[in-house]
């Protein structure tokens, strides 16, 4: 591989760092704090209201803020595999 394509390469690694580490954290550390105080909320209610239309409504919530934190940390593990991809790559 000749010198541009690796500096090509290298140019996406970065890339590839600053989204894994930068937006993408910042969006998953957003969606954890909502999902924990929305998941306090449902467990300061009474089990009455829990049982309720609104306290299942909020568990719908929390389950469907739970799946968000998990597709983003499946994306930040692909980052990192699409990273070592390239890595690998510009080393061959």
């Amino acid at each position: 591989m000749n010198k541009e394509r690796r500096k090509a390469i290298s140019d996406l690694k970065n890339k590839l760092d600053t989204l894994k580490g930068g937006e993408l954290e910042s969006i998953n550390n957003g969606i954890e704090e909502v999902k924990d105080a929305e998941q306090e909320a449902f467990d300061n209610m009474s089990e009455n209201f829990q049982q309720g239309e609104r306290g299942q409504a909020m568990e719908g919530a929390i389950e469907a803020l739970d799946r968000a934190y998990q597709a983003i940390e499946q994306a930040m593990d692909s980052l990192i595999e699409a990273y070592d991809a390239l890595d690998e790559a510009e080393n061959v």
